[in-house]
């Protein structure tokens, strides 16, 4: 186990919530450091990872970044000013992807089968050396997405309402620090950031041109970016509460009931098959996976993988196995658990 606030960026860690010392199960079948996606060299992930992706990021974020003086920032902190001086999609929001880049991220996630072609100028350009470049200020979906988990649906069902719950606060905070630095409060944002596309030319949350965006920070945008962060890093637990509002409650509540599924469908190390399983085929060609009163169809190819579950092959391994062709085996291998189809061993 770990604990929720570990897998956060630390700057949350002094204001939010209790439940951020509650215990979490480990993901430990999809971590950065060993990608799950890169079971096979021939993966069109093996040079992006899950990171063919251009996050948005808020103010008080990038702020972070700039003033964090540790030489393993220095990188994060380099390219993260690159973005800044390019100025697409740079606003005081905060950043989000390009046009072009939303698009066709778009177009090959809708795809059933991506290629390395399509995945590598989609790279997330703070990604470097297959690490990120700015890690502890990294946005919600970065923190929370894992392409599988050792509870399956449950661990994404759980992922999910943490990301919920960051997005909102994310939007709050970054709508609390403009308003502390004096930005017009008309101007605020009124839905999460990666709503909106901020091109400049492009559909923008408020009308005009880059000097009727910035205001008086035409000239001092990373000035401002860094204000943001101090304004943000100055709250108490109190005052984050009463921020939040009302939305905080019912929010906490979605996050501590999923947890608690999260905790108790975790599927184990070992598994074997029940001796009194049967076998059967359909008129498709699915097979057939009975006992008792219960059926299970799985087709032919994920049945190769999980029947060699013996009880001698960790399930992470199987998992592995499956991941070298991009097949998620974790949602048949929980269903066939929770049924005693697969038994611990």
């Amino acid at each position: 186990m770990s604990k929720v606030k570990s897998k956060l960026p630390p700057l949350y860690h002094h204001f939010l919530p209790d439940l951020i010392e509650e215990d979490v199960p480990e993901e430990t079948w999809a971590s950065c450091h060993t990608c799950t996606l890169c079971q096979s060299a021939q993966s069109p992930y093996v040079n992006t990872k899950c990171c063919a992706y251009f996050p948005s990021l808020y103010n008080y974020l990038i702020g972070g970044i700039l003033q964090d003086t540790r030489p393993e920032m220095a990188e994060g902190k380099k390219r993260m000013k690159a973005l800044i001086a390019a100025g697409v999609g740079v606003t005081p929001y905060g950043i989000v992807s390009p046009d072009w880049h939303t698009q066709e991220y778009r177009r090959v996630d809708n795809k059933s089968i991506q290629l390395q072609a399509e995945l590598d100028p989609l790279l997330c350009p703070l990604y470097k050396s297959g690490t990120c470049t700015i890690w502890d200020y990294r946005g919600n979906l970065c923190s929370t997405y894992h392409c599988v988990s050792n509870a399956a649906v449950w661990g994404k069902k759980y992922w999910k309402t943490v990301n919920t719950y960051l997005k909102t606060v994310e939007h709050h905070l970054g709508n609390y620090a403009l308003s502390s630095i004096g930005f017009n409060e008309k101007n605020l944002l009124k839905k999460h950031l990666k709503k909106y596309s901020l091109e400049f030319g492009k559909k923008k949350p408020m009308s005009g041109n880059d000097n009727e965006l910035w205001g008086e920070w035409i000239n001092r945008k990373e000035e401002l970016y860094v204000a943001c962060y101090e304004y943000v890093m100055n709250l108490t637990q109190d005052s984050f509460d009463e921020l939040i509002g009302e939305k905080h409650a019912k929010l906490i509540t979605e996050m501590s009931s999923a947890l608690v599924g999260f905790r108790e469908n975790q599927i184990p190390e070992f598994l074997k098959w029940h001796p009194d399983v049967c076998l059967d085929r359909n008129t498709d060609g699915l097979v057939i996976v009975c006992l008792k009163e219960e059926k299970v169809e799985i087709s032919p190819i994920v049945f190769n993988y999980l029947k060699k579950m013996d009880g001698t092959i960790p399930s992470k391994k199987i998992v592995d196995y499956g991941f070298e062709i991009l097949l998620n085996l974790s949602h048949q291998m929980l269903d066939l658990y929770q049924k005693d189809m697969l038994r611990k061993f």
